[in-house]
């Protein structure tokens, strides 16, 4: 990935599913060099859910990262009230990889958000 990208999950409370997840991030995360270095420096993963994050994902969650839902995905809001559209920018992130438990409409309308907003959206 680049290093301008990130990663959003959306409710991938399913084991299989979450098991894969975190095999892509630590897949994108190793070879970064130091091991205790915060993912945050390294690629940041940000959570879109109502407030529950997989035990195979919790490592990688953080309170600044993660958002309740909104009924615009780009709006939902982190415990500090700042949005994932906010974050983005704070973070000079242009390209997005979405990871959910399938097709639906809340990955649908993230992903056009982010397209419309001027991000590059990899969904599946």
């Amino acid at each position: 990935m680049k290093k301008d990208s990130a990663i959003i999950v959306i409710d991938l409370l399913d084991d299989a599913k979450a098991k894969k997840a975190a095999a892509f991030i630590d897949g994108n995360i190793s070879g970064e060099g130091d091991k205790d270095v915060e993912i945050l420096d390294t690629l940041p993963v940000l959570f879109l859910s109502d407030g529950k994050v997989s035990p195979e994902l919790a490592q990688y969650a953080n309170e600044d990262l993660t958002f309740g839902k909104a009924s615009a995905a780009l709006d939902a809001v982190n415990e500090a009230g700042q949005s994932i559209g906010e974050v983005l920018e704070l973070l000079d992130i242009r390209s997005v990889y979405v990871l959910s438990a399938g097709p639906d409409n809340c990955e649908k309308a993230l992903c056009d958000s982010l397209r419309k907003a001027g991000f590059e959206a990899i969904c599946e």
